[in-house]
């Protein structure tokens, strides 16, 4: 998967300073809350940058990693929630049950609740980094970064991130049809177990596939001579134009209510949601 960055729409347009204060804003607002009610509106805010950027119809964004993340991590927390949930609230009202290994566990009411609050929030996080990481190129926002006065080794590190994500992503899409090609099935046949055992096959060879990468990137970086200068030049100048203006300050304007919300005010958390942060 090579992610797309060009585009014309508005979102495309907007200056990479304007783009990466939505993301950390949404991402703390996210993170200070976890009522399920509270985390609708800074959903409704991601999903409509979603809908503006249009990088929804893009088959990258429907590639099989990017949907078992969002929606395996979705389901898994509010099932996982459910259950643990239900140890610590004592007297909650059980919604079903299911059995693991003979055993009959309740999933709550109250467990349901957070177990689809911590889902939002993921899901808060997740798209609004896919939305900057499909629409902006590592390059424009490393420099607008550095424009901020950010050190550029920083800059660069960042950029290097959204780099990889692809790399890694085409990586191991070789590695498993190269697999496939051996006859191994594991990925598509065979239980959880078997299954979960060829996925720990694959990410260990990924991790160890990245460690070799990144030792060559510091070669190639040690050979540029990089970081003998103080200072970068861009051939481009990034300009805030009205438009990221007003996407600042909506941003900035939705973290100081949810701030108030969540410390001054109180609201926005739930009583039995303990091993939250």
């Amino acid at each position: 998967m090579v992610f797309r960055y060009g585009g014309t729409t508005l979102v495309h347009r907007l200056d990479p300073r304007a783009k990466v204060i939505w993301l950390v804003s949404l991402m703390v607002v996210a993170l200070v809350v976890i009522d399920p009610l509270y985390l609708l509106p800074p959903l409704a805010f991601t999903v409509a940058f979603l809908a503006l950027s249009r990088v929804y119809v893009l088959k990258e964004f429907h590639s099989k990693w990017v949907m078992t993340a969002l929606v395996g991590s979705t389901v898994m927390l509010i099932i996982f929630n459910g259950l643990f949930a239900a140890i610590e609230v004592r007297g909650g009202t059980a919604l079903f049950y299911i059995s693991v290994f003979g055993l009959k566990y309740p999933i709550t009411v109250e467990g349901f609740y957070l177990g689809l609050g911590a889902a939002l929030r993921l899901l808060v996080m997740m798209l609004s980094f896919l939305v900057v990481a499909f629409t902006t190129y590592p390059r424009d926002l490393a420099n607008s970064l550095e424009r901020v006065g950010l050190p550029y080794k920083l800059t660069f590190i960042i950029a290097l991130t959204f780099r990889f994500i692809p790399l890694l992503e085409e990586e191991g899409r070789r590695i498993v049809d190269a697999l496939k090609s051996r006859g191994y099935r594991g990925f598509e046949e065979g239980g959880f177990a078997e299954r979960l055992k060829a996925y720990s096959t694959l990410f260990t060879v990924l991790i160890v596939n990245s460690l070799s990468l990144v030792r060559r990137v510091g070669v190639v970086l040690e050979a540029k001579c990089f970081g003998s200068s103080p200072r970068r030049t861009s051939l481009r100048e990034y300009r805030l134009r009205p438009a990221d203006y007003a996407v600042i300050a909506s941003s900035l304007a939705l973290l100081a209510a949810y701030l108030v919300l969540r410390c001054c005010l109180g609201l926005g958390w739930l009583e039995y949601a303990h091993g939250y942060v």
